[in-house]
């Protein structure tokens, strides 16, 4: 927070990218405090508190992983600070049923839970378990309980995200995006989370429309870029081409009419479209990181021959920093390379929050390839005419046998001249047995992790490498 504070001290959250993916507990924890601290503040208010409320009560798994620390406790004195609100923390009785409520309704609409719902009592009780199994779908920060696992309502928030990402590059506009349906949606989840109080606030419309704003000017950029939905289509099938995925397909304008396995190719375009911007965000972070490391480097400061992680290590401390006019020249000049370290710091984490977030990106590539459904197998062609004709008469003919007791092979057609212990008739084989046993529908293999991850050298290390 402090190192986006403008010159008048106010926090400017506006691009704070870090904290949609805390945890719910973490959220609700983290929105206390500064609902309580913006009771305190005076005119002019440093701090947007519906902005906050926005931002921490949206659970986005598409960002930047979240640190998972709560701010530090305000200096006031303690006879100058209210009395604070206790945290608004979910029952686990609560949690658990709105986890089965979101596992319900990710599988109704055609997603994929990544646990069976009948583990959620051993994760509950054990849920450090579980932690690398979920690991594609946490932020990275750390996980002290089962609710912060949210075992069924992150993959449920990513597959909300895949169904909007359906609609953009359709052309947008379906009645579940505006803002009455998001209104109520978020109102519901409050209330399934046991947080019904939150939604009882005054400020909750408010609040609402602001996290709807934001989100409809986040989706904007989400999606191919594409003019109309056969671009879209063409897109979509270079991206899988370009990850070693050559299964011809046809999407339809219309995704309800699509079947599993469509819709599923579908949805791994969607991670894979995520995979590539992560490598891009990857390599601007490090071409950052390496300018700063340039200017800390070109003013002189690191000793000769040392290197950058030896130099990182040893200033992990906060550097002091001072634009008073009536400090000393020696002290400006200080204060200045103080800066330089301080944003050598900052792109050094961002550039490893950044790799982090490629590699669960990965993962979730992989889960989605893992899961991938069967080709429908084509209907098996029946009997034909002909072939009925012959079987029927054939029966017929064991028909007479029996009630004569006179095996087939010795009975002789009328005008027959063979002996009866001659080369018995040999029954036709209906041509429809013979093509059944040729025709068989080739099952595809599936892609391995090297033939789908070629896009980059990088991402084919990231697969590699051990767990």
């Amino acid at each position: 927070m402090t190192q986006h504070r403008d010159a008048r001290g106010r926090i400017d959250i506006t691009h704070i990218k870090d904290w949609d993916e805390a945890s719910e507990t973490g959220q609700i924890q983290l929105m206390e405090r500064f609902r309580s601290v913006s009771a305190r503040v005076q005119v002019p208010k440093p701090i947007d508190v519906g902005q906050l409320f926005a931002k921490l009560n949206s659970i986005d798994a598409t960002r930047d992983p979240f640190s998972g620390e709560t701010p530090p406790p305000s200096s006031s004195s303690p006879s100058h600070q209210p009395a604070r609100s206790p945290t608004r923390s979910p029952e686990p009785d609560a949690s658990k049923a709105h986890q089965i409520r979101c596992y319900r309704e990710l599988v109704d609409d055609g997603g994929r839970p990544p646990m069976a719902l009948e583990l959620l009592d051993e994760i509950y009780l054990h849920h450090a378990q579980f932690v690398e199994q979920l690991g594609p779908w946490l932020a990275g920060g750390p996980v002290s309980s089962a609710d912060d696992l949210g075992v069924f309502s992150r993959p449920l928030a990513r597959w909300r995200q895949f169904r909007r990402w359906q609609r953009d590059n359709r052309g947008g506009g379906a009645p579940e995006d505006t803002l009455s349906a998001f209104r109520q949606r978020k109102q519901r989840e409050y209330v399934s989370r046991g947080l019904g109080q939150l939604a009882a606030d005054p400020g909750f419309d408010e609040t609402t429309r602001k996290m709807w704003a934001h989100e409809q000017q986040e989706h904007s950029t989400i999606k191919e870029s594409a003019v109309d939905f056969e671009g879209y289509v063409a897109a979509a099938r270079r991206r899988l081409r370009d990850h070693g995925f050559t299964e011809e397909f046809r999407l339809d304008e219309d995704p309800r009419r699509q079947d599993k396995r469509l819709t599923w190719i579908e949805y791994l375009e969607f991670e894979y479209w995520w995979l590539d911007k992560r490598a891009k965000s990857v390599e601007a972070a490090q071409e950052r990181h390496e300018r700063a490391w340039k200017e800390v480097v070109g003013s002189g400061i690191p000793r000769p021959g040392e290197t950058r992680e030896h130099f990182l290590a040893s200033h992990a401390q906060p550097t002091a920093d001072s634009n008073s006019p009536h400090t000393s020249h020696p002290a400006r000049e200080g204060a200045s390379r103080g800066k330089l370290i301080d944003r050598l710091k900052r792109t050094a984490r961002a550039y490893e929050d950044a790799k982090a977030a490629e590699a669960r990106q990965l993962g979730l590539v992989q889960w989605a390839l893992a899961q991938m459904p069967e080709k429908p197998k084509p209907p098996s062609a029946g009997p034909t005419k002909k072939g009925n004709k012959r079987r029927r008469q054939e029966d017929d003919d064991d028909a007479v046998d029996r009630h004569t007791k006179q095996p087939t092979t010795k009975r002789r057609r009328q005008g027959d001249t063979r002996e009866e212990g001659g080369a018995s008739r040999q029954r036709a084989v209906p041509r429809s047995r013979l093509t059944l046993g040729l025709v068989r529908p080739v099952q595809e293999p599936r892609l391995t992790n090297e033939q789908g991850h070629r896009r980059s050298a990088r991402i084919r290390d990231l697969a590699a490498r051990p767990p």
